[in-house]
């Protein structure tokens, strides 16, 4: 199965799809033109700044901390217990998408996963 790309290359990926360079990127999100090269030679972004860059870039904070590989912060989940109820739809929907070896790769870890009960404080 091929591996996902690294956050810094689907950052760069990104960057020359919207035609943005580094200073404007940076600009628009209030960070340093340096944090953002950082990022793209393969430094762990910080939290704050994947925050920042989803507001500058147009996406979802919640995506660029998936893609980054980081846990979701607690205030960006949804705490709307309904919400649940779309996981098992949009799961399948994307495992319509694999091929049966793929399927399989990602179904075996998923079935012994049991829910972590989420602190409301």
């Amino acid at each position: 199965m091929t591996e996902p790309l690294p956050f810094s290359a689907m950052l760069g990926r990104l960057l020359r799809h919207r035609e943005l360079g580094v200073p404007e990127l940076a600009d628009r999100a209030g960070a340093l033109p340096s944090d953002i090269r950082a990022v793209l030679a393969g430094a762990p972004p910080a939290a704050g700044l994947l925050r920042r860059l989803a507001a500058a870039s147009g996406l979802h904070a919640v995506d660029l901390f998936v893609l980054a590989g980081m846990p979701v912060p607690d205030d960006l989940v949804p705490s709307d217990a309904a919400a649940a109820r779309w996981v098992p739809d949009i799961a399948q929907d994307g495992a319509r998408r694999l091929s049966a070896a793929q399927s399989r790769h990602v179904a075996e870890p998923a079935r012994s996963m049991q829910p972590e009960p989420r602190n409301h404080d």
